[in-house]
């Protein structure tokens, strides 16, 4: 089994439940804003949910871009919105 095989499935399943339970959370909203979930933190010491989000699209952007033979994008993620 090639590397690629083995985790960029793994990647893409992982990215893709992120996007439903975002999916699931902007609905939950109704009509509060946006960057109010976005500022949100499960415990006092955690990371807010948009930094979170940037850390596991950066960690699979860095994983999986070596497995096609091409270098890590190196990218400036800001806060926007879900």
């Amino acid at each position: 089994m090639m590397m690629y095989e083995a985790c960029v499935p793994v990647l893409q399943h992982y990215l893709n439940q992120l996007d439903r339970m975002l999916f699931k959370a902007q609905r939950h909203l109704g009509t509060k804003p946006e960057a109010e979930l976005l500022q949100l933190r499960l415990a006092p010491d955690m990371m807010m949910l948009w930094q979170q989000v940037l850390v596991a699209i950066g960690f699979s952007l860095r994983a999986s871009a070596p497995l096609v033979g091409v270098n890590a994008p190196m990218t400036q993620f800001e806060e926007k919105s879900i």
